[in-house]
């Protein structure tokens, strides 16, 4: 096949080689992160200046990547910056803290074969800190049918991780009990999510 000049600078990175280019458009750069991924099979982290510019590449990246997603060719993250430091202010929206953690355990958990991801992301975000590594790969439960829980202590680690205990669960980071059903809302879910118990088995 001819080569073209993405291919170029796809073949131009994998030694550690750089380029510069001057001024694209936003959706020519969301296109060349695309490409980059794909052809190089590696990781791109395209960075921004702002969380202006991020969500302008974040829209241009999730419509030009649809075919290559859903090809599973490629997977796009967002990383975006707090809006303010957790422990000052208002607690982060948990849609935040979901994409966060999410991006974070996609790397730590990415396999040899999976899909080179493309982590839209600013020079803020990058600056602040995260969730170790090792609790990242750890630290977090996949509930799955016919595992044994507690209830009772099942919902003290909720708290303790911040989710929010409701009556009726509406939003992120949310969670409510309610005899064997346990109704949960995680931050990194798109939707929530309905366990059913028997006993202390997920059924």
């Amino acid at each position: 096949a001819a080569q073209t000049p993405v291919t170029g600078l796809a073949q131009l990175l994998r030694p550690g080689g750089a380029f510069f280019i001057s001024n694209p458009p936003p959706a020519a750069a969301a296109h060349l992160a695309l490409e980059l991924a794909v052809l190089g099979k590696r990781t791109v982290v395209a960075i921004t200046d702002g969380a202006k510019t991020l969500d302008v590449l974040w829209r241009d990246l999730s419509t030009l990547g649809q075919a290559q997603t859903a090809a599973g060719k490629s997977h796009i993250s967002y990383f975006p910056a707090w809006e303010s430091l957790p422990g000052h202010g208002a607690p982060p929206p948990a849609d935040l803290i979901g994409d966060r953690i999410a991006t974070l355990q996609m790397l730590v958990r990415r396999k040899d074969g999976q899909p080179a991801p493309i982590i839209a992301t600013s020079v803020q975000a990058l600056m602040q800190r995260t969730l170790p590594p090792e609790l990242l790969k750890h630290g977090f439960d996949d509930l799955r049918e016919g595992m044994e829980i507690e209830p009772d202590h099942f919902t003290q680690e909720l708290l303790a991780a911040g989710y929010d205990a409701q009556i009726e669960v509406q939003r992120k980071g949310q969670f409510a009990l309610r005899g064997g059903i346990l109704d949960l809302w995680p931050v990194t879910a798109p939707v929530p999510v309905r366990i059913e118990l028997f006993g202390t088995t997920i059924d």
